[in-house]
């Protein structure tokens, strides 16, 4: 079964062009190191904040994704924008 990693996060509304360039960069960088990442979703909430849903093949591709993910300049200059991220993983249980 695929694996859903989510980061719920904050940016300054005028950041909302940079971060969305910078994370563009981010996936093409991730894609290209982990190709078990199926796609990227990002959404607003009406409070502000953003999920960022990236859903993987297996439980290891999310894993090598973020295993060095420190260490790539696209995510650090992509993370620069965001505050208080909380990063959770679950299980695709069901998809209809």
């Amino acid at each position: 079964m695929s694996v859903v990693r989510m980061v719920r996060f904050r940016t300054d509304p005028a950041d909302t062009d940079e971060m969305l360039t910078r994370r563009a960069a981010m996936i093409d960088v991730v894609r290209a190191k982990v190709p078990g990442l199926i796609e990227a979703r990002l959404s607003r909430l009406e409070d502000g904040s953003w999920i960022d849903q990236w859903q993987y093949a297996t439980a290891a591709d999310a894993e090598a994704a973020v295993a060095d993910a420190d260490e790539i300049p696209q995510v650090r200059a992509a993370f620069a924008l965001v505050t208080e991220p909380v990063g959770e993983m679950a299980e695709v249980v069901d998809v209809r």
